[in-house]
């Protein structure tokens, strides 16, 4: 993370980092020491300035103002601009999980610098840009409209940047796996501590944040259910005996490190750092796995391609795109078919050998009509 302009770092006496500013504000220059962790001096000065600079100005402080409150009331002004529910419902999931993302409940523990993060993580996920504008543009607009209603002083990710859109910053496209290879992959994320996770999408086709909110109420009969998903709506996709018996392991085993049976609530999937973590471990584990990251057709492998390769297939094995449709969460089936699904791997010579020739008689073929009708006759 790079430091503003107004800030240096030096090594003290004790041999670590301390982080220093020295900005200028009216004028003047003020010096301030913010400790030797870089994320939290950061956060840190820049709050400070924007104290020292409203107190300059004479800005009152901005209020400590919830921000769901904010939402809240944002989305009564859609409902009054007479913006289509299907809206409304975007706008809050997306803020609100953003939010959480954040960490953050009030309008003073916003800034510029965790925004960021949170682009850089999205990018790391494979996130478009066009999306993580779209994500934090909402956030974007509840703020805009609290300073209309002087709600709150001021908007305090006002200067975040977008992200550009060019043709050069589309949506990553995704690798599919051989069958073959995800044997290869499992074995190298069980090194990298991600093997559950792995095995969790590989077998239900679940994004990276679904699997990561799975709790054991979640699990039943040979079956995970996401919840909290993209488009709102709960999904239960059954799941192999392997994976089944495996899941119930677990949680025998994290009984045994709680001292107690995992409650419904627990979750299935633990980690001792954050999801970004988890997503530079299974680059790690690619690369052990020798699948490459990004192969010479510019196709990525990542948490996000696990789900293509699960779509791809079940097609494969003959799966009907109906069910596919299903189990993957899409509202349309074009969306399954065109993004996810790789129609070039389907086996299309099994398929023109299911059909037959059309222009030879079958032995089960009715020469015409009146023998069918005699032999439905001789059935009554």
């Amino acid at each position: 993370m790079k430091l503003p302009s107004a800030m240096y770092e030096k090594v003290g006496k004790d041999g670590k980092t301390h982080f220093y500013a020295r900005p200028m504000v009216n004028g003047r220059r003020v010096f301030k020491s913010f400790g030797t962790n870089r994320r939290r001096a950061i956060r840190a000065f820049e709050k400070w300035l924007a104290e020292l600079r409203d107190a300059a100005d004479g800005i009152p402080v901005q209020p400590s103002t919830s921000l769901r409150t904010l939402l809240s009331e944002f989305l009564r002004f859609l409902n009054i601009q007479k913006r289509s529910d299907s809206h409304r419902q975007k706008v809050k999931v997306e803020t609100e999980r953003l939010l959480d993302w954040l960490g953050v409940d009030r309008v003073t523990g916003l800034h510029v610098s965790a925004l960021e993060r949170f682009q850089e993580f999205r990018q790391l996920e494979g996130s478009s840009n066009r999306t993580i504008n779209l994500i934090t543009g909402y956030l974007q607009s509840v703020l805009n409209h609290a300073v209309k209603q002087n709600r709150i002083v001021r908007n305090p990710i006002k200067s975040l940047e977008k992200l550009p859109e060019g043709g050069r910053h589309r949506r990553r496209v995704r690798r599919r796996l051989q069958r073959k290879d995800c044997p290869k992959l499992l074995a190298a994320a069980e090194e990298m501590r991600i093997g559950l996770l792995v095995d969790v999408i590989l077998g239900t086709g679940f994004r990276l944040g679904e699997a990561l909110r799975l709790c054991w109420d979640d699990h039943g009969s040979r079956t995970l259910t996401a919840r909290n998903t993209k488009n709102n709506q709960d999904r239960t996709n059954p799941i192999s005996a392997r994976l089944d018996a495996r899941l119930r392991e677990v949680r025998k085993r994290q009984g045994g490190e709680l001292g107690r049976l995992p409650q419904g609530d627990d979750l299935i999937i633990q980690y001792p750092r954050s999801q970004s973590w988890a997503v530079k471990q299974l680059y790690l584990a690619v690369e052990a796995a020798e699948l490459k990251v990004r192969n010479t057709a510019g196709e990525y492998l990542d948490f996000h391609a696990l789900r293509h390769t699960y779509c791809t297939l079940l097609i494969e094995a003959g799966a009907p795109p109906q069910a596919v449709q299903g189990l993957m969460g899409h509202k349309s089936i074009q969306v399954t078919m065109r993004v996810y699904a790789d129609l070039d791997r389907v086996p299309k010579q099994s398929a023109i050998d299911l059909l037959g020739d059309v222009c030879v008689a079958r032995e089960d073929d009715g020469d015409d009509g009146e023998t069918g009708a005699a032999e439905a006759g001789s059935v009554t």
